[in-house]
């Protein structure tokens, strides 16, 4: 189940929005947030896979969100969507850790899901993409203790026999 956060104070605008998300992702639990403040109670109780925060909110802007949710250290990735794209507004969005920014345009409910979804991924994504760093680091300290420990001689080189390394034994016997 993904527990995704609505933050628009335009109801017709929730409705919409939890229509096409569910379209394409059935196992979805949408809740609603009108106002800022609503939104940091609701992030306070629970955990979020994605949050679409809107840019123009009662009592505060999506801007204004989006650097609270990073002074207390909210981690659930941004989506944040205008009526009025603005160029300068994106930018600061995306300074301030939004993972994408859209405008409210006649197609915007069609690319809103996919754009979650993609958002949705990428922290799994980078998991997995450290883990593969760390157990390749593993991976190479574990080759490079064995071939050190060898009594025998073992060095790599390149095509035209140029030495790239060598192992603790060939640097004594070569003095190298």
């Amino acid at each position: 189940m993904r527990n995704i956060l609505i933050v628009d104070d335009n109801e017709d605008h929730q409705i919409l929005m939890e229509e096409a998300l569910k379209q394409f992702i059935q196992e979805a639990n949408v809740v609603f947030a009108g106002t800022g403040a609503e939104c940091f109670h609701e992030l306070s109780k629970e955990n979020y896979d994605a949050v679409v925060i809107d840019f123009n909110l009662s009592d505060m802007n999506g801007l204004e969100v989006l650097r609270s949710m990073n002074y207390k250290e909210y981690k659930s990735p941004v989506v944040m969507v205008t009526a009025f794209g603005d160029e300068n507004v994106a930018v600061e969005a995306m300074k301030l850790g939004a993972c994408d920014y859209i405008v409210k345009s006649e197609d915007y409910l069609k690319r809103l899901p996919a754009t979650l979804h993609r958002v949705m991924l990428q922290p799994r994504l980078k998991k997995e993409k450290e883990k593969a760093e760390n157990d390749l680091k593993m991976s190479e300290l574990k080759y490079k203790t064995l071939i050190d420990n060898m009594i025998d001689v073992v060095f790599t080189a390149d095509m035209e026999l140029n030495i790239i390394s060598i192992n603790l034994a060939g640097q004594r016997v070569f003095e190298y």
